[in-house]
């Protein structure tokens, strides 16, 4: 029979009716059963914390407060967010790090979201934390690892940029003065051409004993025309007579040409033209005739790569103060005719300069290639053409320096060969050349096109009245 002065504190028994321990369950004062176990259910891992209730028979497990409560009230209970196991608040609340009962009832009032992990499982995700950290910390110091190298292989290129810029500003202040206190004699001398394709250097020491000086070119022969004065009645010098007079006082002439209208044309050397002119006007003293000498067609150059449009001036000072030839350039010898944007690029400039035979000569011996303000820049040799914009011909312009129509031919298209302006022309496809359509030649193409087959031919014929150039054919077929 039960102590009448005992105070139960469970309503069940827990031994579920079969009861065989003593009472010291609770239930009865003999009770001594072992806590029920399901063996289909392994324990918990858990089971050993205070609070955990038993999930098969809802029962609080707390062997140290006794609670045994069957089945405790929703409010009691809390779940493991990661393991699922179920703990009555009540008595875990003595457990560091579990929440109270009433400061449940108050989150779930508020509706607030609570998160629970017990010891164990919070225990495996600070593990797993900190091992995330370390392994996230670990790939932060390679990454830091690799950027020290980036950077001190950064530092040793630019100490190493700024060496060498500093050793070209040094060696550009050498040639600089070199070039400036150069004497008449040593201004004459420049490098022999390199056989490599990198331009060789346009200056020289002073006093060097190896190299090689340069000796300006002999001037090409010139075109001395002779012709009877207006209203003589005495008859020209012929052919046979010119050729004796220069014999005779041993002055050699390269060619003698006659149209019989009493013009005749002497080639020889540019610096016998004087002497040859007075043994001339001598041979028929009654009947002065009227000596002209026609000047050689001289090259001209594209310098192309300018940064901007400079003046014609500033072009040939800046040539003049950082190229060796810059000593024997005058107005006459390196006259810049123009500078004006390139056809592709409108922020590009090139200038088109008219030189000697001498300076293209040394030109030519360094792989033409110029020094100028901002590096070395590329010559290209120019020959230009005229051609008139109204009847497409070559030979003349549309107009004279006043801007007056001087053009008397037909009207003709550049692009379609029609008898109308080109800048009345509607037609997009289909070009055709007047010039090419008359030569025979392939005329699919605009007028004014570079690729012109009829320009191209003009160019070559200008290219081979220029005496440099025939001099340069004539030297590589030799070499050939």
């Amino acid at each position: 029979m039960d102590d009448p002065g005992a105070v139960s504190t469970v309503s069940v028994c827990r031994c579920a009716g079969a009861c065989v321990c003593g009472g010291e369950c609770g239930c009865k004062p003999s009770c001594v059963c072992p806590p029920p176990t399901n063996p289909a259910i392994p324990p918990s891992p858990n089971g050993h914390l205070p609070g955990y209730i038993d999930p098969v028979g809802g029962i609080c497990l707390n062997p140290g407060l006794q609670c045994k409560a069957p089945h405790p009230d929703s409010l009691e209970i809390i779940s493991c967010s990661d393991c699922g196991d179920k703990f009555h608040t009540r008595c875990a609340s003595q457990f560091g790090g579990i929440v109270s009962l009433n400061g449940l009832a108050k989150c779930l009032t508020d509706g607030s979201n609570v998160s629970f992990l017990c010891s164990p499982c919070l225990t495996t995700a600070e593990a797993q934390k900190a091992s995330t950290l370390l392994e996230r910390s670990k790939r932060m110091e390679c990454r830091v690892a690799s950027m020290e190298q980036l950077l001190v292989k950064a530092c040793s290129q630019i100490h190493s940029l700024t060496t060498a810029n500093t050793e070209l500003n040094t060696k550009i202040d050498t040639i600089i003065t070199n070039t400036t206190q150069l004497t008449p004699t040593q201004a004459q001398l420049v490098n022999q051409p390199s056989q490599s394709s990198s331009i060789t250097p346009l200056t020289i020491p002073p006093n060097n004993p190896q190299a090689q000086p340069w000796v300006p070119s002999t001037p090409p022969p010139s075109v001395f025309l002779i012709k009877p004065k207006p209203g003589s009645t005495t008859p020209p010098l012929t052919v046979t007579e010119i050729g004796e007079l220069a014999a005779s006082n041993s002055i050699p002439l390269d060619s003698t040409k006659t149209d019989g209208s009493g013009k005749t044309w002497v080639t020889l050397a540019t610096s016998n033209i004087p002497i040859f002119q007075g043994l001339v006007e001598k041979a028929r003293p009654e009947a002065i005739p009227e000596s002209v000498t026609i000047k050689n067609k001289t090259p001209s150059i594209v310098i192309v790569g300018l940064t901007k449009k400079f003046e014609k001036q500033e072009v040939f000072d800046i040539v003049k103060g950082v190229n060796p030839f810059g000593e024997i350039m005058d107005d006459s010898s390196f006259k810049v005719l123009a500078v004006n944007p390139t056809r592709n690029n409108p922020d590009i400039f090139q200038a088109i300069v008219a030189i000697s035979d001498d300076i293209r000569t040394i030109i030519k011996n360094h792989d033409d290639k110029v020094h100028f303000w901002h590096g070395v820049l590329k010559i290209y040799d120019n020959f230009y053409i005229k051609r008139c914009s109204r009847c497409q011909a070559y030979g003349h312009h549309c107009k004279n320096k006043e801007g007056t129509v001087t053009c008397n031919f037909s009207i003709c298209c550049a692009v379609c060969a029609g008898d109308h302006l080109t800048s009345l022309c509607t037609i997009d496809s289909q070009p055709k050349c007047n010039n090419c359509s008359k030569a025979g030649k392939i005329d699919s193409h605009r007028a004014d096109s570079s690729h012109c087959p009829t320009f191209k031919a003009a160019q070559d014929k200008l290219k081979g009245q220029i005496p440099w150039y025939r001099s340069m054919s004539r030297s590589s077929k030799k070499d050939f």
